[in-house]
């Protein structure tokens, strides 16, 4: 399996082990660049949450999955709860718990442990002082976890793992059950049952767990150790009238208090049992004085474990703090480059509001101003519409003024034959003569009126010249008007125009601006490389110069040789 990573951070090296529910591994922690054991629990496997667990599955080795997903999340959550406030050399310690995102497993990280289960050591490795070397450790574990009122409920050889000399681990808290403050367990809905190792009120669900329940398994443990054989089950020696016996003494020199101990510790009622891991110790002691030498070299090798982890948890502190200055002083770097970042934003940002406001303003005057030209031109067309009715006005005035000089010429002619036609008869006839008198001193008067209205006519002819005149200069401004509106008009397009284009440059220039920002980063680096090769040549220059002040001062030692010379 190699090359395959889980969770993209553990790189599988090998399957430790695998199981109904999961599969341990042993992983290399690229985070934290170390080997470690990951345990995964598959959620895939039980019910979902819409399926009810079976009321009556109580024991959970009979019956795998008794659990829903949800109850098996959190029961696998409750383990990595109890490692993380573990931290003794008997006991595996916690490194990191992952639920991913797809429901589908999750995954604890911890210790790894190589070593062998307890019942696959060799029989003849067991001596009287690998059988108290091995307890002590495991006692020393429980008592620890007991004083956080942490119970294992499962205590039993494959839990129980030793290293190299005779180093033991107790591991899987898969069932651990912490206690409350007052020191009372929460309910638990399923127990775990190992033939042999788990005691008569282990098999009830509804009984709260007790330090009692782990020492019976405890005193199983040393049971298996001292015999080598699998104890009886408490429900069998219930029903038998034969009380538990050591079928054979497979370590030499064990004596028979040490028996006694490990009866008590398995007695059937609890209240008889030892009352806490503590006083089993003791028992232990005060039943073999030997025992004492192994559970001072245990107390020892605890004493320099624990320097060890206090060195390394030291070491570790440092390196932590070192990487927090480290982290403060790239952060405290980068939070000065943000905050010139933003006062430059905000500058820029400052000066295009400006420029926003200046082409709003531009906008709101072209609107006025579009809006006075749109006045004017509707004024305008009033005024052409008037100039174009007073035009007709005067077309028809003039065409009347032409009507009244033919009806003027037309009477002038008659007035003119009537006058010949007088003539000739006052030259027939001279009586008629006081009747011409007469008739030509009216006709002299009606001439007297004909050019007093002649010359009225000529003078609204003149005063209609002058309006006529007038109205085609009054025609030419209006004309001239109209063109310069038309101009203002342009202008306005072009000036519109203009602004657009400068907006547009002004959106070039902000883009423009990052890129030479990243140009300018660029060019520092640049210039960088170029002043570490001026400094170079820098350097060769002096060397040459030191190089030519040598030659000098040899060209003037012979230049004083040949001077010499040249006086000799």
């Amino acid at each position: 399996m190699s090359n395959t990573y889980l969770l993209d951070r553990y790189e599988v090296i090998k399957q430790l082990g695998t199981g109904a529910t999961g599969a341990v591994y042993l992983v290399y922690d690229h985070h934290r660049q170390c080997e470690c054991a990951l345990k995964q629990m598959r959620l895939d496997i039980f019910p979902d949450e819409t399926q009810p667990p079976d009321p009556n599955a109580t024991v959970l080795h009979e019956k795998p999955m008794p659990l829903n997903r949800s109850q098996a999340r959190r029961l696998f959550k409750r383990e990595a709860d109890v490692l993380k406030t573990l931290n003794h050399p008997n006991l595996p310690y916690f490194i990191d718990y992952h639920e991913p995102e797809d429901g589908r497993a999750v995954y604890l990280a911890m210790q790894y442990i190589a070593g062998r289960e307890l019942d696959a050591l060799e029989r003849n490795e067991i001596s009287i002082q690998v059988f108290y070397r091995i307890a002590f450790q495991i006692i020393s574990g429980l008592e620890y976890c007991h004083r956080r009122n942490i119970f294992h409920r499962d205590i039993k050889p494959q839990n129980i793992l030793i290293g190299a000399d005779y180093k033991a681990y107790l591991v899987d808290f898969g069932f651990a059950k912490p206690a409350d403050a007052s020191g009372k367990s929460v309910h638990a809905s399923l127990v775990a049952v190992s033939a042999g190792y788990t005691p008569l009120e282990g098999y009830n669900a509804q009984i709260l767990p007790k330090p009692q329940h782990d020492i019976y398994s405890l005193g199983a443990i040393l049971y298996f150790l001292a015999t080598g054989a699998q104890p009886e089950t408490p429900l069998e020696r219930a029903n038998s009238e034969v009380e538990l016996l050591l079928p054979y003494w497979n370590i030499p020199l064990i004596l028979a208090e040490t028996y006694d101990v490990i009866l008590k510790a398995m007695h059937i009622q609890s209240f008889q049992r030892y009352k806490s891991v503590t006083t089993l110790r003791e028992a232990l002691l005060r039943a073999d004085p030997t025992a004492g030498d192994e559970y001072i070299d245990v107390l020892t090798q605890l004493t320099v474990e624990s320097d060890r982890r206090i060195h390394e948890l030291e070491a570790d502190k440092a390196q932590f703090k070192q990487m927090v200055t480290q982290a403060e002083s790239e952060f405290d770097r980068w939070q000065a480059a943000l905050n010139l970042r933003e006062d430059k934003l905000e500058t820029q940002t400052a000066a295009l509001a400006q420029r926003e406001q200046g082409l709003q303003q531009a906008e709101a005057d072209l609107a006025a101003r579009q809006a006075l030209l749109e006045g004017q031109a509707a004024k305008l067309s009033e005024d052409l519409k008037t100039f174009e009715r007073y035009t007709q006005a005067l077309a028809q005035r003039e065409q009347g003024l032409k009507q009244a000089e033919a009806d003027l010429a037309a009477r002038q002619a008659l007035l003119e034959g009537q006058a010949a036609k007088l003539s000739g008869d006052l030259k027939t006839s001279e009586g008629y003569a006081q009747a011409l008198v007469a008739r030509e001193q009216r006709l002299q008067q009606a001439e007297a009126d004909l050019e007093a209205r002649q010359a009225m006519l000529d003078s609204q002819a003149a005063k209609l010249s002058g309006d006529l005149k007038t109205s085609e200069g009054y025609t030419q401004a209006l004309i001239a008007r109209e063109q310069g509106l038309q101009q203002v008009e342009a202008d306005l397009a072009d000036r519109q125009a203009l602004f657009e284009g400068q907006a547009d440059k002004l959106w070039e220039d902000l883009k423009t601006f990052e890129g030479y920002t990243q140009a300018l980063a660029q060019r520092e680096q640049g210039l960088q490389q170029a002043a570490a090769g001026l400094v170079a040549r820098q350097a060769l220059l002096e060397g040459q110069a030191a190089k030519l002040s040598g030659d000098l001062k040899t060209s003037e030692g012979y230049a004083q040789a040949l001077v010499a010379r040249e006086q000799r």
